[in-house]
């Protein structure tokens, strides 16, 4: 039943002294549980990929050609985008158009590969392209995050591998702080900043937690036929710095946003942490990536940015610790070394009225 029959329906029953009042709004009236939601979406994608899977049998032989792929690709990307432009709602339609989408984007990628038989480096400039077209073709939100991610993904083959995962990482991170700090200048554009900032977000999270990023040697070893500089460019360090500096540089923007004074109190000790954080970032970058993350989540009370920074915090600990070469010897001195500053930083803050148990005081003593 559409909003227009509810509304009429509505005003039916309040004529004849049914109901009273306006109707209530329409996600108030209709609510549909959880598994009912995932079912559609599910199926589809069934439906999607059963379609995109009988055209090719349909054809039989001519799919060794490059051309029919590039056709039901193309067609399949324009379905998808008529489906969002025609403004379909439901959890089975979005979830159908998502799936042409993806499908129809490997189709294009597999017809231009025949065709031109581009390498994977020319093929990866294509998808940071189709990507950023699709982000701004299609409006719904999964899909947008989706073209961020993979859009990362390509650009992180193109500037040189894992090799420099620090480097995308910094520019990801730097990426996710813009957007992020900006949410409430520019709520107007929502609708793009929103899935920007959770597909950077999604981005961020596979480099740290797969072990993308450097996990400590920074591989700083200079060769003196290049020079300091080129070696700072060609290597992980000058990712690491990169993302020590995000960090400083948003923790200041945090600080002026929440308008708590720099150089006392709370915003000096954040200052402090910040800067604490950075220099471990030269070392391990995972750990500033992750902090940022949980300090733009704590500023603008968004739990979800909270959760997925304390996920990827502790998920790069973990990977971290493994690929630390060193005996378990030293590894627990490491731990144990982590614990006692660990517990002098929570004594500082507490002595400090930065804790909860601090502030608690503070008011009682007030009182």
């Amino acid at each position: 039943m559409s909003g227009r029959d509810i509304t009429a329906t509505w005003e039916t029953l309040r004529q004849r002294g049914l109901v009273a009042d306006t109707p209530p709004p329409r996600s108030e009236m209709i609510r549909v549980p959880w598994y009912v939601r995932v079912i559609s979406g599910i199926s589809g994608w069934i439906a999607a990929l059963f379609l995109l899977a009988v055209i090719p049998i349909g054809f039989g032989q001519s799919f060794d050609d490059g051309w029919p792929w590039l056709v039901v690709g193309g067609l399949s990307c324009l379905l998808a985008w008529f489906l969002d432009f025609r403004g379909r709602s439901g959890d089975f339609a979005a979830q159908f158009a998502f799936a042409l989408s993806v499908a129809g984007q490997i189709q294009l990628l597999l017809g231009l590969h025949q065709l031109t038989g581009w390498d994977l480096r020319a093929l990866g400039w294509v998808v940071v392209g189709l990507e950023l077209l699709l982000f701004f073709a299609i409006a719904g939100p999964v899909h947008r995050v989706w073209t961020v991610v993979a859009g990362g993904l390509a650009l992180l083959y193109l500037i040189g591998g894992l090799e420099q995962g620090n480097l995308l990482l910094a520019l990801g991170l730097g990426a996710f702080a813009l957007v992020w700090l900006n949410e409430f200048n520019m709520a107007g554009q929502a609708r793009y900043l929103h899935p920007l900032g959770y597909g950077l977000l999604l981005l961020i999270l596979i480099l740290v937690v797969t072990g993308a990023v450097d996990m400590g040697g920074l591989r700083s070893d200079f060769v003196s036929e290049q020079g300091l500089a080129g070696e700072l460019l060609a290597r992980p360090l000058l990712g690491a710095m990169a993302v020590g500096a995000v960090v400083v540089v948003a923790t200041a923007v945090i600080l002026g946003q929440q308008a708590i004074a720099r150089h006392q109190g709370v915003g000096l000790a954040l200052l402090c942490l910040g800067l604490l954080v950075a220099t471990t970032a030269l070392f391990a970058p995972g750990i500033g990536a992750a902090y940022l993350v949980i300090l733009v989540g704590r500023a603008h009370d968004n739990r979800l940015l909270l959760g997925i920074g304390v996920f990827g915090l502790l998920g790069y600990l973990g990977h971290y610790y493994y690929a630390l070469e060193l005996a378990l010897l030293y590894k627990s001195a490491v731990l144990v070394a982590s614990g006692v500053v660990l517990l002098l930083a929570r004594l500082l803050f507490r002595g400090l009225g930065l804790t909860a148990g601090g502030q608690a005081a503070d008011v009682a003593g007030d009182a």
